[in-house]
């Protein structure tokens, strides 16, 4: 089975920084990127539209980000330790949105468009991953 598109959307401008993995309590970082793996241009998410991003990296629910540029960190000649890498975090919590489109991610970064076809019909379709809470209307009660 081939993977799934993921489309998501974050608090802050994190398309430049590196992602890793963090357990599912986010306590400890499980995976993450060799600097070799960031030297090709296609590693960095592609925008799309209203602030959402498609993923080229294996963003997952429990990814955070680490100050490190990509650029900074493909200039390195070899993986940070965990350590190292842990004290670079800046964001635990990152996401607001995530979705998994019905479309394999192959499929996703040759045809964008239909990317945003599916951002503009509301994620119809598609397998919500993350969802930011909805606002609560209060009725005015009249006092």
């Amino acid at each position: 089975m081939r993977p799934a598109a993921i489309v998501y959307r974050t608090t802050r401008d994190y398309s430049n920084n590196v992602p890793v993995t963090m357990n599912g309590n986010r306590t400890s970082i499980t995976s993450y990127p060799d600097p070799a793996d960031l030297r090709n241009t296609e590693a960095k998410p592609l925008p799309l539209a209203d602030g959402y991003l498609l993923d080229r990296r294996g963003i997952t629910t429990t990814t955070a980000f680490l100050d490190y540029t990509y650029e900074q960190y493909a200039a390195l000649p070899e993986a940070p330790d965990r350590a190292t890498l842990t004290a670079h975090i800046i964001d635990r919590n990152p996401f607001t949105e995530m979705y998994s489109l019905p479309i394999t991610a192959s499929e996703a970064r040759t045809d964008t468009a239909r990317c945003r076809a599916f951002i503009t019909a509301g994620f119809k379709g598609c397998t919500p991953l993350l969802t930011a809470p909805k606002p609560v209307k209060i009725k005015n009660l009249g006092r």
